[in-house]
């Protein structure tokens, strides 16, 4: 079974450029048009306020002192951005002596105290945002809005890259690794620090080269030395570096989007059903049951759909999911995206647990994979957790099959 997706602009341009008065049917609901199309011209996009990132160790190996005032000073300095917003991922943890240890706390106080010292603590809950995992919220601080966003830290982790429009990371262990790859993987700025050590300083030897081109960095340079040698000798001028750095490289992607003479959105899945795109999620989930139930019991099938980009692809596939699944309760965060080489028995877990579910919910099991935010995995892996899935799901079912037959 194969369906495809018109192009809307020139469906939109066919059905009412020249005609007065045409139907056009989106699914269930139908508009009238009574006037001919007219040219519109578009402004470009306001410029949005930036979610910078800061992320770092939950507890600093490091030089504790050099390494606090760096955290301090570049959010700080992030406050003087107005139209900037510190992110972070809200962890606090203290030592024996009650010292605050974690790069999240400290990155806040260094804005908060900055607000404090400007007169304007009154917007700490506009210009902060901390996002917070539903459980272990005892290890985490108070600053800023609070919002909670997964039920786990990995979860938490996803939706601070997924929200973030740049990021930096001072130090780290395995936590900041996976937001780093995660950044790296949907090709956003991301800074890690080198010279603060730890999971930043493995990530830019990792990734170096990558890393100079997204910020016109040489080696020969003086910034070059900074960030990878002797920053923490000097924090001020190294915050004042990454700054500007996060700075520059904000504002290409900025020319890039505003250069357009179309509004440009985010490439994600829309909640709202604005292009009309739940009633053919329905038809095409109606008939892959009919399929499945008539004439697909033991063959697979695929349903390609094609569209530009903004047609609704994704929105369309979110639908799709929630036709065949009702319910799915944050299935995406579980699942998607397919994990990195140390979560794979986490991802497998919650795939174990889905399939545990009451027969009424079975067979369908809906696994999202996106090929281009993961095009950074090593393949060695990814390639073996998918051979596995598909040997589970194609051997698996006909052996319990036969050893029931049997049985019976």
């Amino acid at each position: 079974m194969v369906m495809s997706m018109s192009e809307p602009g020139k469906q939109f341009k066919e059905e009412f450029g020249e005609k007065k008065s045409t139907e056009y049917a989106k699914g269930e609901t139908t508009q009238t048009i009574t006037e001919p199309a007219q040219a519109v011209t578009v402004d470009k996009p306001n410029i949005s306020p930036q979610r910078v990132l800061v992320t770092g160790s939950r507890k600093i190996q490091g030089n504790y002192k050099e390494i606090s005032n760096l955290a301090k000073a570049i959010c700080a300095r992030i406050m003087d951005e107005k139209n900037w917003i510190l992110l972070n991922g809200g962890t606090s943890e203290t030592s024996p002596s009650g010292v605050i240890t974690s790069v999240d706390h400290l990155v806040c106080i260094g804005a908060k105290d900055k607000l404090e010292n400007s007169g304007d603590l009154k917007s700490e809950k506009n210009r902060i945002l901390t996002l917070i995992p539903e459980v272990d919220s005892q290890h985490h601080h108070n600053i800023g809005k609070i919002e909670t966003a997964g039920e786990t830290a990995r979860e938490r982790r996803y939706n601070l890259v997924k929200k973030a429009d740049a990021m930096i990371a001072i130090e780290g262990s395995i936590g900041t690794a996976d937001i780093i790859e995660r950044g790296m993987g949907l090709k956003k700025p991301v800074l890690p620090i080198r010279c603060t050590g730890g999971k930043s300083k493995k990530a830019w030897n990792d990734d170096e080269q990558a890393i100079l081109q997204n910020f016109d960095l040489k080696k020969t340079s003086k910034e070059y030395k900074l960030l990878t040698a002797n920053g923490l000798d000097n924090p001020e001028e190294l915050s004042d570096l990454v700054i500007k750095l996060t700075k520059v490289k904000i504002a290409q992607d900025e020319a890039v989007l505003s250069s357009h003479d179309t509004p440009l959105h985010a490439d994600n899945p829309s909640e709202e059903d604005l292009l009309g795109r739940k009633p053919f999620a329905k038809a095409i989930a109606s008939g892959i049951r009919y399929y499945q139930k008539n004439a697909g019991k033991t063959g697979s099938f695929l349903v390609p759909i094609y569209g530009p980009w903004g047609s609704g692809k994704s929105t369309l596939l979110e639908f799709l999911k929630e036709e065949l699944d009702p319910t799915r309760t944050k299935i995406t965060e579980e699942l998607d995206p397919v994990p990195t080489r140390a979560k794979i028995t986490d991802w497998f877990n919650v795939l174990t647990k889905r399939l545990n579910r009451s027969p009424k919910y079975k067979p369908w099991i809906v696994v999202s994979f996106n090929a281009w935010q993961h095009q950074r995995v090593r393949p060695f892996i990814s390639y073996r957790v998918l051979l596995l899935f598909l040997v589970l799901v194609t051997i698996i079912p006909p052996f319990f099959g036969y050893l029931t037959a049997l049985l019976s």
